[in-house]
Parts: C-alpha cells; structure tokens; sequence
C-alpha cells in the first residue's frame, strides 16, 4: 500500500501503481478523498493500445473502506479541460 502525504491544498503527494485489469493501469502522483469518492490524478496506461495519456481516476467506494470500490471512471485530463471551458 503508497503512502501519502497531505498537502496544505487538501491533495495528498505519493505514487501508487493501480492495477485496473484488462483496462490498464494507472500510476497515480496525487490524490484527494472526499465524502465517498477519491479523485487520483496520474497517467493511464491504455491495455490495448500501450498509450499513456495525462488523466484522472474517480473512485466511488463504500465510505467506511476505502479499499472497497463500486465504480471506477478514467477522465483523460485534455476532456477535463474540455468540460470546463465549456462550463464558462
């Protein structure tokens, strides 16, 4: 298990390698745990194509085990900033 050390901007600093089964993985930098979900922010590694792509992991889990996930979603970082502009 990484460990984590938090920031004064409520983001954790650590590195952490994500096994995401036939989906890839994901190497996480940094993290924030809010009321059950837990954003990672990393690079995806895409199992079929070999990409690596900027990106962030969302994870809704069961908020008395962070370990126990019930959804997982891969936000490429370009989209992110695609919603956002659109939001403005």
């Amino acid at each position: 298990m990484a460990e984590w050390y938090r920031n004064s901007d409520g983001w954790e600093d650590g590195h952490e390698h994500i096994d995401l089964g036939y989906d890839g993985a994901f190497i996480a930098y940094r993290r924030k745990v809010l009321n059950g979900e837990v954003i990672y922010e990393g690079d995806f590694r895409d199992a079929t194509t070999g990409e690596k792509v900027a990106a962030f992991l969302i994870v809704l889990i069961d908020e008395d085990n962070i370990n126990h996930w019930m959804h997982a979603e891969i936000i490429p970082m370009e989209e992110e900033a695609d919603q956002e502009a659109g939001q403005k």
